[in-house]
């Protein structure tokens, strides 16, 4: 005979556990995210794009100045985005490409900050151009 009885810590310690979840696992087919790290380059940071669980070229990602005024972050970020296109890899490259993901992401060295995001269509760019400030603040401190 099955219980519905369940003991009172129980149902706050399933909390606790989901709380603790982070926001690399899910679906292979439905990782999507970027990377995003220092650069060697002044005033840059580097994006390493992950689209449906592969690796994709990575770019520098600069802040622009046209006609003496700066590029809005927003935008740049938009049409960065927009240029991803997609690889089509082999299964053993994709476990490689994803091994190496969640080693940089996981490990106590990890220097940069992970972004992750339901689709290429729903990026959130708001978060995404606080990352990238972020990180590029980090750069011109050390």
């Amino acid at each position: 005979m099955k219980s519905d009885w369940a003991p009172s810590g129980q149902a706050a310690l399933k909390e606790d556990v989901l709380k603790l979840r982070d926001d690399l696992p899910r679906d292979v087919d439905r990782l999507n995210g970027v990377a995003i790290t220092r650069s060697l380059a002044p005033f840059a940071v580097e994006m390493w794009f992950v689209k449906d669980g592969k690796w994709q070229q990575p770019q520098r990602f600069g802040f622009e100045v046209r006609e003496g005024k700066p590029v809005s972050l927003d935008h740049s970020l938009r049409e960065t985005f927009a240029a991803v296109t997609p690889r089509k890899l082999g299964v053993r490259d994709r476990q490689e490409h994803l091994a190496l993901l969640a080693r940089w992401y996981y490990s106590s060295w990890c220097e940069g900050e992970w972004l992750s995001f339901d689709s290429y269509d729903d990026i959130p760019y708001r978060k995404l151009v606080n990352a990238v400030s972020r990180v590029s603040h980090r750069d011109a401190g050390a």
